[in-house]
Formats: C-alpha cells, structure tokens, sequence
C-alpha cells in the first residue's frame, strides 16, 4: 500500500487551522495517483515550545501511523508541521520493516533558516540536526528545481535518489481568463515589511493591485488594496496583466533573507499567477525564472523600476504570445500534472533500488 501523511487538527475541540493550499493539493495529487491519506491529528497547542513537544510529537507519530510492511510507501511532506528531533527514530524503524519512504520538499529549513537573522544558533543547529538525519534515511526526495537540488547534494544527500518538481501545481476548475494588455502589475503575497517591503516604495508610473494580509500602505492612483481572500476566491478575483514575484525591501533586486532563499525556492505565488493564466514578472535571478523562460510564459525582470519602460515597449501581440504561452502551462498546474510526474518518476528510483 501507499500512503501520504495528512497532519491536520486533532478532534478535540482545538479551533480551525488552514491546512495551507500547496500541501493539501499535494495530498489530492497522491490521492488520485493510489495514495491512502494517513490523517495525523496535532499535539496540543499547549506543548508548543515546551521540552515536552519533541516527545509527545514522537509519540503522536508512533500512536497514529499503522504497522507498514515490506512493499509499503510512506509519502511525507517536509519540513513537518509540528518537529520532533526524534522523527529519524521512528523513520529507521520503518526502513528495517522494508517501508520506503518518499519526501516532497516546501521548504529546506537547513538553507531557510540559515538565511534568516531572525532564527538563534540554537535554533538553526535544531533545525539542521532534524532535517539532515530525516533527508538521509529518505529513498526519493522530490526538491523544488535543479538548484536546491544541488543544494541537497552539497549537504551529502545521494543525488540519485533526487528528483526535481519543477513547479508546483495549483489545483483549480476556474478557466484562464483572457487577459488583456492594461499595464497593471498584480501582487499577491504576505505584505509583510521583512518579506515584502518593496511593496511601501513601489514606482509611482506603474499601476498595482495588491492582494493579500497585512498591507499597512497608501493608496493613490497607482496602488490600489483589493484586500484578502481564500486560495478558491482569490482566483476569480485578480485583475491586471502581469503577476509580480519579488520579494525584499528593496526595488533593485530581491534583497535579504527572503530574496536569498528565492534563488533556489519555488514560491506558490508563481504557481497561481499561472494557474490564472496570468504570465508572470519574475526576478531575474530566481530559481523559477528558469522554467518561465523555458515555457515563454513572463518576462525576467532585474529592478522592478525596469517594469515602465518594458511595459512601454511590448507589443499588444507580443503579450498576447506570452499569455498564451501561460495559459498553456495553467491547464498542467491545475490538474497536478507536475507532482504526479515526480510521482511516476519517484517510483522508478525506487523500484530500480529494489534491483540493486
């Protein structure tokens, strides 16, 4: 049997948490390519931070995931929502069982974190040591794109046992719109001033339409907040002819700990600026550009005081190009084209491992 671990809310009355979009189209993905969801309900929130949460995690772990055999595989999405140091324990009793054990990378908090002046040394030798042991005892790890794969490989990992996704998929039945050339640039994001303060200083000659938490800006008549909405709304409420991924505080290029880790993540908002049919204006040293230049679906971007003068000189025709160009590629990210590859391709590995 194969199956995908859901960590989600216990049923004791707890609240109500957003399960988070690119993890839950991940399990749908799984589910529609034989995958059984193992729901993994969260420690109480009241251990968190405690010296308590790494073993009441483990045992969380070890009181909710049946007895697996010989032949079984157990999807894990990293990094885990709730850590445990002691999660490699329970992965080596799985590997002697014969289980195979296959991880889709969100994020590589040994590089994230690494990255971020916010995280102590404490903290980051956590992270390290937890992630690190967990990747080692992994027999295929899905990494978002070439570059952190070969991040992965300068940490020690095999890089055989490696595949990259590519982009990730954004699961939507709303039709790509047709979009026409009005010059606004779309930007969807957490608008906080760490990850994204270039949003208080953008060009005054270039209209914008926000979306998202926590903008704390003015408004003029070329920012315009159109608010917060859930991932199914948000898609039929965009408007504009380019979505912007940028992060930082700075207009000249993606600067600090969230512009570092852009040069080797996939952001989702890539992915559902797709999925909209919107072709994109990425930074050009971000690891996503790559593939937007491969598929001719947005522009590469190094300042985004550039954005006027590209927008002067494109073509009614040559937009209407690369909007085709993304539609085409909407119509894969939104039926899981993506991951269900690397699923195909993860079980190649494992079954050549089981060869050899």
């Amino acid at each position: 049997m194969k199956y995908i671990v859901s960590e989600s809310l216990c049923d004791n009355n707890l609240g109500k948490t957003a399960i988070g979009k690119a993890r839950a189209d991940i399990e749908q993905v799984a589910q529609a390519n034989g995958f059984e969801l193992l729901k993994l309900p969260l420690v109480d929130p009241k251990y968190a931070f405690s010296h308590a949460t790494h073993f009441k995690v483990y045992e969380n772990w070890k009181q909710n995931i049946p007895k697996l055999g010989k032949g079984d595989v157990l999807l894990l999405q990293l990094p885990l929502r709730q850590h445990t140091l002691l999660f490699s324990k329970l992965l080596k009793k799985q590997k002697r069982a014969g289980v195979k054990i296959y991880a889709i990378l969100h994020d590589l908090d040994t590089l994230r974190f690494s990255m971020s002046k916010a995280a102590s040394c404490k903290e980051r030798i956590r992270r390290k040591a937890e992630e690190t042991g967990v990747l080692a005892l992994c027999d295929v790890i899905i990494a978002h794109n070439d570059r952190m794969k070969a991040a992965l490989v300068v940490m020690g990992v095999d890089e055989k046992k490696i595949i990259t996704l590519k982009i990730f998929d954004y699961l939507s039945d709303q039709p790509a719109k047709d979009r026409s050339f009005d010059k606004t640039v779309i930007v969807a994001g957490n608008f906080s001033d760490e990850k994204s303060g270039f949003v208080y200083k953008l060009p005054e000659n270039v209209k914008f339409n926000l979306y998202g938490l926590g903008y704390k800006g003015i408004q003029n008549d070329t920012i315009s907040y159109k608010g917060s909405f859930s991932p199914e709304e948000l898609s039929d409420k965009v408007s504009g002819s380019f979505g912007l991924v940028w992060d930082g505080d700075s207009l000249d290029t993606c600067s600090g700990f969230y512009g570092q880790y852009l040069k080797i993540n996939n952001p989702h908002k890539t992915s559902f600026y797709l999925s909209c049919g919107l072709p994109v204006l990425i930074w050009k040293e971000a690891a996503l550009s790559e593939f937007v230049a491969e598929n001719k679906c947005g522009i590469l971007i190094e300042s985004l005081n550039e954005i006027k003068d590209i927008m002067d000189k494109l073509s009614d025709d040559q937009y209407h190009e690369i909007s085709e160009n993304a539609v085409k590629v909407s119509e894969s990210i939104k039926k899981g084209q993506f991951f269900a590859n690397a699923l195909k391709q993860a079980e190649n590995i494992a079954n050549n491992q089981a060869q050899n």
